[in-house]
């Protein structure tokens, strides 16, 4: 079995950890799929695109500024640069760094990125060997009913409140109160939904590409109290891979447009998150009785009702591992009760209660098998 310690999730961490930052940040402000730069058609291709491959990915900022992305089958062994790109590609915000292992899986999770009060709007890029290589669009599952990824989702974004990756030029003077764009992966499905908007006033949508090029999405009407909402089943084609914002606007000015808005101060002291990594690969300082087992993505987390969860990806598979906690004085481990059954993939999930009230623990996690400490927490650098 093996063992994982607890700290805050700054690194690439595994693709399993997902569960856990989806979880907390349930009110994501942003998120959607990573699709590979050279396939994006819709509205226009990007320019300098890198041809680096992509089984599936997704990225998303929540509403505390955090970001998290996650790639599997792109690059093998490969450093990655995240950057937040301004709606025509000329301005942009650095995010952070994450390197991908032998079979292409990498994460990087990230927390308070953007500070309060900060209002984006654009998507994500990462980047490779001075091209993009992936970026947040769209991704319409085919006709042949091959999964395309997860669906669109972001907030609407009042265009002179834009501050990241700098001030937007060209605005109106709309108000909003709340707005949102959801794509629907499965069938192309468009929902546009604003509340407290300008009062009995027409606004046109539109996805706009980086270059500029516009595809239409229709227009709708608000009512005497500003709301307003615009449904269109099958807005994008089947095997649609795009790229761009979604842009309102009305007398010519751009009032609103996909982003990001953080409005909630950090909340991470309420929960540890730790990153697994093998035994064997631990440099500093050298371990003892490690075994061999394979790990892609490995994380542990105890929220702040004291309840443990702990994900494996990648490990070896149709195997029992045990989790235990070791404390800081070495006077022994101590069995947290929890034990892991991966599938035929090695991946598995778990989760107890460990931690009672008033409770103050020190030390880490480990995941163990076949005697030995297969997994353990730690740190790892992208540099």
């Amino acid at each position: 079995m093996r063992v994982l310690g607890l700290r805050s999730i700054s690194m690439a961490d595994s693709v399993a950890v997902l569960t856990i930052f989806g979880a907390r940040s349930a009110g994501a402000e942003f998120n959607g799929p990573l699709v590979q730069c050279s396939l994006v058609t819709m509205p226009a291709p990007v320019a300098n695109c890198g041809s680096d491959p992509l089984s599936s990915g997704s990225a998303g900022i929540n509403n505390q500024g955090d970001v998290d992305v996650a790639v599997h089958g792109a690059g093998a062994s490969q450093q990655y640069t995240v950057t937040f790109v301004s709606p025509d590609g000329a301005s942009s915000a650095s995010v952070g760094q994450f390197t991908t292992d032998n079979k292409g899986n990498g994460r990087m999770q990230k927390n308070v990125v953007f500070a309060l009060g900060k209002v984006g709007a654009g998507n994500l890029y990462v980047s490779r060997g001075g091209e993009t290589q992936y970026l947040t669009g769209l991704s319409i599952e085919p006709q042949n009913g091959n999964h395309a990824g997860p669906d669109f989702n972001a907030q609407l974004q009042v265009c002179g409140d834009v501050d990241v990756p700098a001030a937007l030029a060209g605005c109106g003077g709309d108000p909003l109160k709340s707005g949102h764009v959801h794509i629907d992966a499965p069938d192309g499905d468009l929902n546009i939904q604003v509340t407290g908007a300008a009062a009995n006033q027409t606004y046109d949508a539109a996805l706009v590409a980086a270059d500029g090029t516009s595809f239409s999405l229709g227009n709708f009407g608000t009512n005497n109290r500003g709301v307003g909402q615009l449904r269109k089943s099958g807005a994008f084609a089947q095997g649609t891979i795009g790229s761009g914002t979604v842009i309102l606007t009305r007398t010519a000015s751009q009032q609103f447009l996909t982003g990001f808005d953080v409005t909630s101060k950090p909340s991470h002291s309420q929960q540890t998150v730790g990153q697994l990594v093998r035994c064997l690969d631990v440099t500093n300082p050298l371990l003892q009785t490690c075994g061999t087992d394979p790990l892609a993505f490995g994380s542990a987390t105890v929220n702040k009702n004291g309840r443990l969860s702990v994900n494996l990806n990648g490990a070896l598979p149709n195997t029992a591992y045990t989790v235990v906690f070791r404390p800081l004085d070495n006077s022994g481990d101590v069995s947290t009760g929890l034990t892991l059954n991966t599938n035929a993939e090695g991946n598995a999930h778990g989760n107890r209660s460990f931690v009672s009230a008033g409770e103050v623990f020190s030390g880490s996690f480990v995941v163990q098998g076949g005697g030995l400490d297969q997994f353990v927490a730690g740190i790892s650098s992208n540099k």
